[in-house]
């Protein structure tokens, strides 16, 4: 048993010595690592005087070390021999406390910078109406508008310094230039300490300027002057001062003084505070005719205020009203000028309406019965569009003779030159499977022999179109074995009615002048488009013209 026992105690401690060995080569890795780590954060600083190959790393701070002067900065082989009688101090350390110093001071200043951004936008009217009181009343107190302005003028300076000077210094670790600035930083630090009350709210802060003269702040004269919450500002002073004075009567101990009204400024409603005091007021019992005179003092006081508070309603109300009047009229003059737009609109489009009318009467009475017996042209609008083809083509007087119908008179080729050969000028219209109408005008005669035969009076129209195309220099082709062809146009095979081996080819425009009436005002590109269809209904007639 006590073999067993000396045998584990001798096993522990030889466990022992390889822990600590096993403790101290890491202790002197992790020492190693550190080393490397701030060489490497410390890239820009110089090399050790001692030792030209090492980034310094340490810095002396002892003046009393014999080695202050002549290695004030020196690496971590320095450190490792004597030349220095004290704990070292790392740079990085001292660079980095450095730089949350100045961090420190630009952030707390930045955070009261918008809290006096916000008490200016907001309180300004009011600042301004209380410190000129302040000057009326010849009272040596600071004016808050002078202090804002002070602070604003140290939050300018930090900044500026700290990037002209200070952030150059930190980038490159220069700690010897940073420390010869600890005193300018020590300096805005001990400033700007008599500036960190203006990190309270606005209340408070009017409090700590303006309690002395609020009781002699008169609200009706500055009922149209100031805003709205700046009023109500006003009224938070003066029933705090109260609160404070009804202690005072009752000796309710001060000590540290309470501004419950103002710490509670998020939740103040006039009308019930004021209600609340003069509660106080009206439950205090007393004898003393000085204190007496006091309540009745403080009892009118709260009896203002609240004529007061029904006046500010009232101007807030009026207010509101105001903005919301002009809100309407706005809206009803916008609404106006819509309803005068659409007048005009409605106008245009009514004369542009009428004057289509008007056009296509003067082409209903030009084209009326032209094509009485068609079974293509079937109502008063395609009567229309054909007399405006013709007028597009110089042809405003004509006269139509039906000579060939495919419904009547058959489909075949034969049957077309039967009837229209050497007949004259003619017209032919045709209607598709599809529901499309077209056709073509010729001044030349049909005949069955095969000829290509010029025309530049020709023209060609699609009723999808409203404007025809004229075929200049082009023909139409003759033959036994078609119907009617023009080139380029469209053709008309052999029995058309039983077969789509007919086709077309018409160009698309979208835009027709009838003696300078525009019926469609939107101009569009040509296209060219081909199709094949087979013949639903075929008229062929023989044109006068007058």
């Amino acid at each position: 048993m006590r073999q067993d026992m000396r045998y584990s105690n001798t096993q522990a401690k030889h466990f022992a010595k390889i822990t600590i060995k096993q403790n101290f080569k890491y202790l002197q890795m992790v020492e190693k690592t550190v080393h490397e780590q701030h060489v490497s954060q410390m890239q820009n600083l110089p090399f050790c005087t001692e030792h030209p190959t090492e980034k310094v790393v340490y810095q002396c701070i002892k003046e009393s070390c014999p080695n202050f002067t002549k290695l004030k900065l020196y690496c971590f082989k320095c450190n490792e021999g004597d030349s220095h009688d004290h704990k070292s101090t790392l740079i990085v350390f001292q660079v980095s406390s450095s730089e949350e110093r100045w961090k420190d001071i630009r952030q707390r200043l930045s955070q009261i910078k918008g809290n006096t951004d916000s008490i200016i936008d907001q309180f300004n009217d009011v600042i301004t109406v209380l410190d000129q009181i302040l000057t009326n009343a010849a009272i040596s107190l600071p004016k808050l508008a002078n202090e804002i302005k002070s602070f604003v003028t140290l939050h300018g300076d930090v900044n500026k310094f700290y990037e002209d000077y200070i952030n150059q210094y930190i980038i490159v670790s220069n700690i010897i230039k940073l420390n010869e600035y600890n005193g300018q930083l020590s300096e805005f630090e001990q400033t700007f300490q008599s500036f960190e009350y203006l990190k309270q709210s606005a209340p408070l802060i009017m409090w700590r300027y303006y309690s002395e003269i609020i009781d002699d702040v008169q609200i009706f004269n500055i009922l149209d002057v100031l805003s709205e919450h700046s009023l109500i500002l006003i009224l938070m002073l003066k029933l705090q001062k109260i609160e404070l004075s009804i202690k005072v009567v009752n000796h309710v101990q001060q000590i540290p003084l309470n501004l419950r009204i103002l710490e509670e400024a998020e939740n103040f409603n006039p009308k019930n505070e004021t209600s609340k005091l003069l509660a106080q007021v009206n439950a205090t019992k007393c004898v003393d005719v000085e204190i007496l005179s006091k309540i009745d003092k403080i009892r009118s006081q709260l009896d203002t205020l609240g004529v007061t508070t029904t006046l500010i309603s009232q101007k807030t109300y009026n207010q509101s009203l105001s903005a919301i009047i002009g809100q309407h009229l706005i809206e009803f003059k916008t609404m106006k000028a819509q309803i005068e737009e659409m007048k005009k609109d409605i106008t245009k489009q009514q004369k542009t309406q009428e004057f289509q009318e008007v056009s296509l009467t003067r082409l209903d009475k030009k084209t009326a019965y032209k094509f009485q017996n068609s079974k293509i042209i079937k109502n008063q609008f395609q009567n229309s569009m054909m007399g405006a083809y013709f007028t597009q083509a110089g042809i405003p007087e004509f006269e139509t003779f039906l000579l060939y119908q495919g419904s009547r008179d058959g489909f075949g080729a034969k049957d077309f030159h039967k009837n229209c050969d050497n007949k004259g000028f003619t017209i032919t219209i045709v209607e598709t499977d599809q529901g499309e109408v077209l056709g073509g005008f010729t001044v030349q005669l049909w005949e069955s022999e095969s000829n290509f035969k010029h025309d530049d009076r020709l023209w060609v129209f699609n009723m999808n179109n409203p404007k025809i195309e004229r075929r200049r220099g082009h023909s139409i082709h003759t033959r036994g074995d078609i119907g009617p062809y023009f080139l380029g146009a469209f053709e008309i095979k052999d029995k058309s009615n039983t077969h789509n081996n007919s086709y077309y080819e018409i160009k698309d425009s979208k835009v027709v002048e009838i003696k300078q009436i525009f019926i469609l005002q939107q101009k569009v590109e040509q296209t060219s488009e081909t199709k094949s269809f087979k013949v639903k209904e075929i008229e062929v007639y023989r044109v006068a013209i007058n």
